[in-house]
């Protein structure tokens, strides 16, 4: 949903993807941009995963479930993607990238759906930010334990109270205790 812009950084003294909410002072300058030829635009951006352009270093080999393998197999990921069935009807993908910053984002979004199988330095990076998740719901559970227990009391005594209202429901009332 965002736009960005590929230009030449003077500062880094490279192609660069700009993302433009995230430009702040623009300023015209004097001098004229320089053309860039579309075959080097194209291996600047068009060869590697995500936002972040430039060469592909890299090529992530995804394992996806049979159950999440349909969709993924019709989502582009990069240019120079690949992928087969695999015979328990999951998917391998190959997905050349760059950088792994976008990338490890969009995989964890497949949660237990999906494995990293290589490279290494990626699986690692993918388990870590897993492992910090689930830490996080483990920690979380343990402080709002009290609190859990005194909701089930609650709850559970809310249910017994409904349990009696409706088994009062049927009965009619004895006219001798009015």
């Amino acid at each position: 949903d965002n736009w960005y812009l590929d230009a030449w950084c003077h500062r880094r003294r490279a192609l660069r993807t700009f993302s433009l909410d995230r430009l702040h002072l623009a300023q015209v300058l004097a001098e004229s941009c320089r053309e860039i030829a579309d075959a080097t635009l194209d291996r600047h951006v068009a060869s590697a995963y995500g936002i972040f352009a430039g060469p592909a270093r890299h090529t992530a080999i995804l394992r996806f479930t049979k159950e999440r393998a349909k969709w993924v197999a019709d989502e582009h990921w990069a240019p120079r993607q690949h992928s087969h069935v695999l015979p328990d009807g999951g998917l391998e993908l190959h997905v050349p990238y760059g950088r792994p910053e976008e990338l490890v984002m969009d995989i964890l979004k497949f949660g237990p759906d999906v494995e990293v199988i290589a490279p290494r330095a990626l699986r690692q990076q993918v388990a870590a930010r897993l492992a910090a998740a689930a830490n996080q719901y483990r920690e979380q559970s343990r402080s709002d334990q009290g609190m859990l227990r005194a909701e089930n009391i609650r709850a559970n005594g809310a249910d017994q109270y409904h349990e009696k209202s409706r088994s009062d429901q049927g009965r009619r009332p004895d006219p001798t205790k009015q």
